[in-house]
């Protein structure tokens, strides 16, 4: 097995210098929070890594999640919590918690899906013995991508048995909230605009769970592609012209938008 002690007591050292007197002033001058944006950036560069095949690029970016950990393990030693060791020694004792059948005295488990259902079990009597109170939906991180959540938090009370006993009643939500939405907007309330807004893609959410069973993020995820796709056809035309986007009217760019749509059907 390969020795990461020197490599990962490089790293840690060298953050520690980054942050200290002698260091780099953006380095000393971040926190939890202000890092948070960063790390959300890099966690979606590792997946258009993963999601491009390419093997150099996710090596990068696994380095750059990486040195985001060491940096919040840094922050946290130097405010008398716990050290990047800490994160190791906790990760690793619940893996081996986690997995009796590998690492301990439970019989061997053949599926994955056996597997899925231990790892459930043991969580439970985890919570069972931990002081945290915990609601059905106090465990989902507010921080997911916004229709993640929505979905993850539609799940979790489906499971707890609080859901729509059918389409109809999912697709007459999203009609009703687009009534709500056209009022809203007809009374010129700004507030209630946005809050209806809110309503509407929840609603069209909790459709694209109930009815196709699909993600919503992955289904925006693919309208956002095409639509991506569509736009650099009309943007190469317009550059095959020699004029600026702006010196074609909005008529223009839809005929060339149009072209795109059709060239797309034939691929």
């Amino acid at each position: 097995m390969t020795d990461y002690k020197d490599k990962i007591e490089r790293l840690v050292n060298i953050v520690s210098h980054l942050r200290s007197p002698e260091g780099c002033p953006w380095d000393r001058k971040q926190d939890h929070i202000t890092l948070k944006p960063m790390l959300i950036e890099e966690s979606a560069e590792l997946l258009d890594a993963i999601d491009a095949n390419d093997t150099e690029n996710i090596k990068e970016e696994l380095g750059d999640i990486l040195l985001h950990i060491v940096f919040h393990s840094t922050i946290a030693e130097e405010n008398g919590g716990f050290t990047f060791s800490d994160v190791i020694n906790d990760i690793s004792e619940k893996m081996e918690r986690r997995h009796p059948h590998i690492f301990g005295d439970r019989d061997k488990i053949g599926s994955a899906d056996e597997v899925v259902e231990l790892w459930q079990q043991i969580k439970a009597e985890e919570k069972k013995k931990s002081n945290r109170k915990e609601t059905i939906l106090g465990r989902i991180p507010k921080n997911l991508p916004a229709l993640f959540r929505a979905e993850t938090v539609q799940k979790k009370i489906s499971e707890a048995g609080f859901d729509w006993d059918n389409i109809l009643d999912v697709f007459a939500k999203i009609e009703e909230e687009i009534k709500e939405l056209k009022e809203a907007i007809a009374k010129k309330d700004e507030k209630n605009i946005d809050e209806e807004i809110g309503d509407l893609l929840f609603s069209i959410v909790n459709y694209c769970r109930f009815k196709r069973g699909a993600s919503a993020e992955q289904l925006l995820q693919h309208a956002t592609d095409k639509f991506v796709n569509r736009f650099n056809e009309v943007e190469k035309k317009v550059k095959e012209s020699k004029k600026a986007l702006s010196e074609y009217s909005i008529k223009e760019l839809d005929w060339f938008w149009e072209e795109a749509k059709k060239l797309e059907l034939k691929k």
